[in-house]
C-alpha cells in the first residue's frame, strides 16, 4: 500500500501533529547545516499551525474532517489577503485570515501585542519563505534560519492558546 492511500482525511489533531514533526525536522536539518531546507520546514510548521488555529477558531474539533470544499474556500480567502508572489503558500494571508473572522465571531480577536506578533512573523516568513525554495541550491544566513526557527516555535507553543 503507498504512503498516499493512507492519508486519510486531515483533522486538527493530524494537522498539529504534522506541524510539530516538520519542527523537529527543520531542527534536524539546521544540525546538518541545511540551512534552506530547514527555513523551508520552519516555514511549513508555520503555515499548518496558523491554518489549523483558523479552523479550530471555526469550530472544527481535533477529529472532525477538514473537508476539501472548505479547506479551498478558506485558501482563496487567503489567497486574496497575501502580498506573497507566489500565492500557493499564502502563510500571511492565512494570518490576516485568521485575525480577521476571529475578531468578526469574537471580538477583539487578540490582545494587540499578540495580533502584531502574529503579523510580524509571518510576514518575516513571508519574505525568506516559500514553495520556490525547494527548487533552489542556495543556501541561507544562520540568521534567517533563526528567525524562522523562533517564529516556528512562538507559533507552535502559542498555538493551543489562540
Amino acid at each position: 500500500m503507498s504512503i498516499l492511500s493512507r492519508l486519510g482525511h486531515d483533522t486538527i489533531s493530524r494537522l498539529e501533529k504534522a506541524a510539530a514533526r516538520r519542527f523537529i525536522e527543520a531542527e534536524w536539518l539546521v544540525e546538518g547545516k541545511h540551512h534552506l531546507t530547514a527555513i523551508y520546514f520552519f516555514g511549513y510548521a508555520v503555515e499548518i499551525t496558523v491554518g489549523t488555529a483558523y479552523f479550530r477558531m471555526k469550530g472544527y474539533g481535533l477529529l472532525d474532517p477538514l473537508l476539501p470544499v472548505d479547506r479551498n474556500k478558506a485558501l482563496i480567502a487567503a489567497k486574496g489577503r497575501s502580498l506573497m508572489t507566489d500565492k500557493s503558500h499564502p502563510i500571511d494571508g492565512w494570518a490576516e485570515l485568521l485575525i480577521e473572522e476571529k475578531g468578526a465571531l469574537f471580538p477583539p480577536a487578540f490582545e494587540r501585542k499578540i495580533e502584531r506578533a502574529i503579523r510580524n512573523k509571518t510576514v518575516e516568513l513571508r519574505d525568506n519563505w516559500g514553495p520556490k525554495l525547494r527548487y533552489r541550491s542556495m543556501d541561507a544566513t544562520e540568521e534567517q534560519v533563526k528567525a524562522a526557527r523562533e517564529a516556528a516555535d512562538w507559533f507552535l507553543k502559542k498555538f493551543p492558546k489562540f
